[in-house]
């Protein structure tokens, strides 16, 4: 019996979609003599593996794609793990060709055939000149790296209550696999290289395949510019109608996307932020034209707060007409 505590993978995928992986396997062994590993379609070992830093051959059954693993056997072996090392390719598929303006890669994992994997961590180094949008697969992204967590990490400082609070032990679930030792002398080894955009996903079980989302950097920044002056055009347009139907459309289009942008992928988040970008300049705009008018109601409200000076009533006595003497004997 052979069980893999910990299954560590990194794949490097270049910009015709060639794939270079190393896989490691710390492995606690009791009685199995051989591990049997069956590659992706297409994959070969450009390496020799390594067990326990030992260099072998790499072998295979006739007639099967699977590649066959010596396991060391003895007591020692079951009280401590050791790990096997090894690295392969997948050729691209179409040599030369860079990949489009947007698209799916999808990066297959090794399968191990003999023994149970614990958990897995696959780090993804991918182009640097795309984006890159979703990630699916039954691995996934850690809690710090998804979500409000982010989001509300970055404007701690000016809204600390900002979005749902994502506990600190969750941030630390997976723990580090151990430090690979040094490899024997002999052998054919090499280190892949890890250029591009690093991504980091887990899984409490085995490896599996990832299928990863992209856009080219021009083709993400004209859709979310595009979105955007739409968005500010649309709040524009409501300044012919009432308040209320402008609040409608705040809410819709501004408070919604930004929930949304804080509650997906950091690296999805970018499109909602558009448009709720575009809806926020449209309520500046909003509010610097209705300015003048709230003005004046404020003054006016002030000004009839204002207590009425009192007017004094003015009183005038009538006096009798002067009768003349002589007006009286005529």
């Amino acid at each position: 019996q052979a069980v893999v505590t910990y299954a560590v993978l990194t794949s490097v995928l270049s910009t015709d979609e060639a794939i270079t992986c190393e896989v490691i396997y710390w492995v606690k062994n009791n009685a199995r003599q051989f591990f049997s590993v069956t590659l992706p379609e297409g994959g070969k070992m450009v390496s020799d593996i390594y067990v326990n830093g030992q260099p072998q051959q790499p072998m295979s059954r006739a007639n099967e794609d699977v590649v066959l693993i010596r396991l060391p056997v003895g007591e020692n072996q079951s009280a401590n793990e050791f790990p096997v090392r090894f690295i392969y390719e997948i050729p691209s598929p179409n040599p030369g060709d860079q990949l489009g303006a947007f698209g799916t890669a999808e990066i297959p994992s090794a399968e191990l055939m003999d023994a149970e994997i614990l958990q897995s961590r696959l780090t993804l180094y991918l182009p640097d000149d795309y984006l890159y949008r979703k990630f699916t697969s039954a691995m996934k992204l850690p809690v710090r790296e998804r979500g409000w967590t982010r989001f509300r990490n970055t404007f701690d400082w000016l809204i600390p209550t900002l979005g749902p609070q994502i506990p600190v032990h969750r941030a630390t679930l997976w723990s580090d696999p151990p430090k690979l030792p040094a490899a024997q002398a002999g052998g054919f080894d090499l280190e892949i290289p890890t250029g591009g955009q690093p991504f980091t996903l887990h899984r409490l079980d085995a490896p599996t395949s990832v299928a990863v989302s992209y856009r080219s950097k021009g083709f993400a920044l004209f859709c979310e510019a595009f979105v955007g002056l739409l968005a500010f055009a649309g709040g524009l347009y409501m300044i012919l109608y009432p308040l209320r139907y402008r609040l409608m459309y705040f809410a819709g289009f501004g408070l919604l996307p930004l929930i949304i942008a804080g509650a997906v992928s950091p690296t999805s988040a970018s499109f909602w932020t558009a448009i709720y970008l575009g809806t926020f300049f449209a309520a500046v705009v909003w509010l610097v034209r209705g300015l003048p008018a709230l003005l004046r109601r404020i003054w006016g409200g002030i000004k009839r707060l204002k207590p009425k000076r009192k007017e004094k009533k003015v009183v005038t006595k009538q006096v009798p007409p002067v009768v003349r003497k002589e007006d009286s004997e005529e």
